[in-house]
């Protein structure tokens, strides 16, 4: 019993330490001001995916085309479409002299993912600067494209936003929102720590210098998912990392509409996160498992009828302090949280995301769409 109780007390130390760690440097960050030379901006090539994304074109597109920025170009590779993709892209070509249009068609589609889409669109791209994004996102504002490339250089090659999703307020979107929020918690605390491990793809900024020194995509060519993370991992050896969190510089994307979506692209992720490097793979075990722990554990007091006062009373210091944290990072980020939602939430998310987890390590193929 004695064993339990600790057990319960140095995983709840733990994971107030390691929210309060990562919300601090996330808290406290201040945004660079501009290291860009204002009389010459660097010209920029924003690189976008597209496989069966007519509608979203529609709707996003022109608000990545009206971008307020001295110079930019915009590719955007139809990646295998079968609906009407390539007909609005090229209807958008009348208008927009600097949108480019790759297709490729279903038989000369490579692999499951969209890393040979991501690799034909950065190989023509005539810029050095390259900003990424997908087709069912849109940007916050008109000055997405400066601030997410105004501290890249030859130094600093590689920049990580964030990416939200919509809150459609439901149980789906709520959960979606949470898993998010603890995401980006992780991977910008993390990377602030000098320990950066991933970005999003839906919000990603990198020079194509950057691209050529990683080899691109090709030593995870096999694995549908990883054009963001892995590519990350093996980038960071080659540049430092600068971090956006700019208002104006995050993208928006609808949350997927059901579980089996959600399900599917977790999958999808996890299937890439078994090649992290070993120190990512162990602090975001850590974290899962302790996590993991401080349930298993407080029920197992709880059932018992052992220490239930001082269960409780630790219990809800976690608790308020993961409150806390999301509705400080929610201020900060300006985004949703689900901050008045963290007790039911965090249950779901910690056990759905261990059953994602043992599923993933029984899966071998997901397709990107």
């Amino acid at each position: 019993m004695l064993m339990l109780t600790s057990i319960f007390l140095l995983v709840i130390v733990v994971q107030i330490l390691y929210y309060l760690l990562l919300s601090a440097k996330i808290l406290l960050f201040r945004q660079a001001v501009k290291l860009n030379d204002k009389s010459s901006p660097i010209q920029v090539s924003i690189v976008i995916c597209a496989k069966n994304e007519a509608e979203n074109l529609r709707h996003n597109l022109p608000l990545i085309l009206s971008q307020k920025y001295f110079r930019f170009e915009v590719i955007v590779v139809n990646d295998g479409s079968t609906d009407e993709s390539l007909k609005v892209l090229q209807s958008f070509q009348t208008d927009y002299t600097f949108l480019k249009v790759i297709n490729i068609t279903p038989e000369e589609k490579i692999g499951s993912g969209k890393k040979q889409a991501l690799t034909a669109g950065i190989q023509v791209a005539q810029y050095q600067y390259l900003l990424l994004t997908d087709a069912d996102c849109y940007p916050t504002s008109h000055l997405w494209l400066e601030k997410m490339i105004q501290n890249l250089s030859e130094k600093n090659k590689l920049t990580l936003g964030i990416s939200p999703y919509e809150d459609k307020k439901n149980l789906v979107s709520d959960v979606v929102t949470y898993e998010t929020t603890t995401t980006i918690l992780q991977y910008i605390g993390l990377a602030l720590w000098k320990l950066p491990y991933m970005g999003v793809g839906r919000n990603i900024a990198y020079t194509k210098n950057l691209f050529e020194e990683t080899k691109g995509f090709t030593s995870h060519t096999h694995i549908s998912s990883g054009d963001d993370d892995l590519f990350v991992q093996e980038a960071i050896a080659n540049t430092q990392v600068n971090i956006c969190i700019d208002k104006d510089a995050k993208t928006f994307s609808p949350p997927p509409a059901t579980w089996r979506a959600w399900w599917k692209q977790k999958i999808r992720h996890y299937t890439t996160g078994y090649n992290y490097q070993m120190k990512h793979q162990f602090l975001l075990g850590f974290f899962l498992s302790s996590k993991l722990l401080v349930y298993l554990s407080l029920f197992g007091l709880l059932l018992l009828e052992k220490n239930e006062m001082t269960a409780l009373i630790f219990f809800l210091l976690y608790e308020c302090t993961i409150h806390s944290v999301y509705f400080l990072i929610g201020k900060k980020l300006q985004v949703s949280t689900k901050w008045h939602k963290t007790f039911y939430l965090d249950i779901l998310f910690v056990f759905t995301l261990i059953a994602q987890g043992i599923h993933s390590f029984f899966t071998k193929k997901i397709q990107w769409k």
